[in-house]
């Protein structure tokens, strides 16, 4: 399966992975060098490099990480 699908997870599909990080980071303040580290160590977990972040939906991140 892919992880993006019925996960629970309250992610916008229609926009890239990287563009929910950024959304959630607005939502929740988190801004500066902190919203930097938090977002590479996010892809760093996912095992995504930073321009796949920027093209793939949510809908195709692969679970087997």
């Amino acid at each position: 399966g892919r992880c993006g699908e019925a996960t629970g997870f309250a992610l916008y599909g229609d926009l890239s992975v990287l563009e929910n990080l950024s959304f959630f980071a607005d939502v929740y303040g988190v801004k500066g060098r902190e919203r930097e580290e938090r977002i590479e160590r996010l892809l760093r977990f996912a095992r995504l490099d930073y321009a796949e972040a920027e093209q793939l939906l949510p809908a195709y991140v692969p679970c087997g990480f």
